[in-house]
């Protein structure tokens, strides 16, 4: 590798490869939740966490082609390969060549350096640029929040005697979160018809409305709710994960994006502890996006083995 090839490659770390996400760290944790309820969870939760990965090096991937075509072409005009038969056995060749993972994480590290190098002179791209990295971090909260939503859902509807009993009891959401057609006391007929008469399999998604489970303060009430009874060692688990203030940060930051286009207010600026003033604008790079990326797996994952454990004792008695 030439000085100026690894000049651009020390540069690149500082947009994409210093922020490292761990593929092989977190897919081994997924692929050992036992409970099978959590299973279909923790899968989904994979896919849309490769979703996000797969976003972030799209642009440093569509670069990457720019090059290989324009050096793929050069070489087959310097060797003046004229029939089809050629050109295509030499682009063969070229690939076996010159596109192994190695190289390909090579060229992968100076398409991230040109890309940095554009965005210091050019103000449209600039802002685009935020925009892309504005929806790799909604992407990275919604993974955390349908991870959350999905797993209190079914657990529920998989195990819906004392867990749903729990959710209905709960004194301090049942004067303002009634469910229509459902209490303690009563169901309504029609409810009931709607469900084939059986609503066992189903509680979770019945109840689901009677918590906000939008957001880490309503999750935290949820779970808390439902998963712990006389448990401190569980409530403590819970309530550190829900707690975290990183996962609470990211909550905010896609509070903000979402409704103010990355505008920031006195609630963010005073919830974040935030240096930034009415108005102003939300700044990410790469490395801040894959953090809080890596703050929604980590969550994600502590949250799943958690409820995993819980399920698991419940499975032995």
């Amino acid at each position: 590798m030439t000085d100026e090839i690894k000049s651009e490659s020390e540069k690149a770390k500082n947009l994409y490869f210093n922020a490292t996400i761990d593929p092989e760290d977190y897919l081994n944790q997924l692929s050992q939740i036992k409970t099978e309820v959590l299973q279909n969870v923790a899968n989904n939760f994979k896919a849309n966490i490769n979703n996000v990965a797969g976003l972030l090096t799209l642009p440093a991937q569509m670069v990457k082609i720019g090059y290989i075509t324009y050096a793929i072409r050069k070489s087959i005009e310097e060797s003046k390969l004229t029939s089809k038969t050629e050109q295509e056995a030499f682009i063969k060749q070229y690939f076996k060549n010159h596109l192994g993972e190695e190289n390909t994480r090579k060229i992968l590290e100076i398409a991230f350096s040109e890309i940095q190098a554009h965005l210091e002179v050019e103000d449209k791209l600039t802002n685009d640029w935020q925009s892309f990295l504005y929806a790799a971090l909604l992407q990275s909260w919604t993974a955390f929040e349908s991870l959350a939503n999905d797993m209190w859902v079914g657990v529920l509807n998989a195990y819906p005697g004392n867990l749903a009993q729990r959710a209905l009891a709960d004194k301090a959401n049942k004067e303002q979160q009634a469910i229509e057609g459902l209490s303690q006391k009563q169901i309504n007929i029609d409810m009931l018809a709607r469900y084939g008469y059986d609503l066992r399999s189903v509680m979770g998604t019945l109840l689901k409305d009677k918590f906000d489970l939008t957001g880490v303060n309503g999750l935290k009430k949820a779970y808390l709710t439902v998963f712990v009874n006389r448990d401190n060692d569980l409530k403590a688990k819970i309530t550190e994960i829900l707690g975290d203030k990183d996962l609470y940060n990211l909550e905010q930051m896609r509070h903000v994006l979402t409704h103010r286009g990355g505008l920031v207010d006195e609630n963010y600026i005073s919830n974040v502890k935030s240096p930034l003033i009415v108005g102003e604008k939300i700044e990410l790079d790469m490395e801040k996006v894959v953090f809080y990326l890596n703050t929604a797996i980590k969550s994600g994952i502590k949250l799943l083995v958690v409820i995993d454990g819980y399920l698991s004792q419940i499975n032995d008695k």
